[in-house]
C-alpha cells in the first residue's frame, strides 16, 4: 500500500478522532491503573518467599490484586481492594471502548466507594472535584496503602529471615 493511498489517509484521519476522544479521564485511569500495579508487583515481590518461582509469570492485575489480598493478613478485608477492583473496572471500561454509560456507571462507583473509605474530611475536600482529580485521589490513595503493605511485608520478611537461619548460623 502507498502511503498516499486514500484508505490510508481515512484511517489516519480516524485514529487522529480516535486520539482527541482521549480526555483527562482517560489518562489519569491509565497511568494510575499502571502507578497501582507497580505497587501491587512490589508488595508480591516483598511478601512471597520466593518471588523468584513466579518470575515470568503472567499474572492479570485481577489476579495479582487476589494474590496481594490473599498474603496481606489482617488487611484483607480492607475496602482498599474494592477500589482497586472498581480502578481496574473503569481502565477495562476505557479501554475496551465500552459505552459513555457503562463508563459513567464505573466512574460512579469508583467515586462512591472512595468517598466511603476516606475519612469525612478527605471525603469532603474531595467530592467536588472535577472526575480526573478523584480517579488520581483513588489511585494515589491506592498505590499509597500498598506502598504501607509493602513495608510491612519488608518488615515481617527480615524477622522471618532472622529467625529462619540454621541455629549454628545465627549472630
Amino acid at each position: 500500500m502507498r502511503t498516499d493511498d486514500p484508505r490510508l489517509e481515512a484511517a489516519r484521519k480516524a485514529m487522529a478522532e480516535r486520539v482527541e476522544k482521549f480526555n483527562a479521564l482517560m489518562l489519569a485511569t491509565i497511568k494510575g491503573h499502571l502507578l497501582i500495579e507497580q505497587t501491587i508487583n512490589e508488595f508480591l515481590e516483598a511478601s512471597l518467599s520466593n518471588a523468584t518461582h513466579i518470575s515470568g509469570a503472567r499474572f492479570g492485575f485481577a489476579n495479582k490484586t487476589r494474590l496481594c489480598r490473599a498474603v496481606s493478613f489482617d488487611q484483607s478485608e480492607d475496602q482498599l481492594w474494592t477500589i482497586i477492583g472498581c480502578i481496574n473496572g473503569l481502565r477495562n471500561a476505557i479501554a475496551h471502548g465500552d459505552s459513555e454509560d457503562k463508563i459513567a456507571k464505573a466512574l460512579r462507583t469508583l467515586k462512591s466507594e472512595l468517598l466511603a473509605y476516606l475519612t469525612p474530611e478527605q471525603a469532603a475536600g474531595l467530592k467536588e472535584q472535577p472526575d480526573d482529580r478523584i480517579v488520581e485521589a483513588a489511585c494515589f490513595t491506592c498505590a499509597a496503602r500498598l506502598v504501607t503493605l509493602t513495608g510491612e511485608a519488608k518488615e515481617r520478611r527480615k524477622l522471618l529471615d532472622e529467625h529462619s537461619r540454621p541455629d549454628d548460623a545465627k549472630v
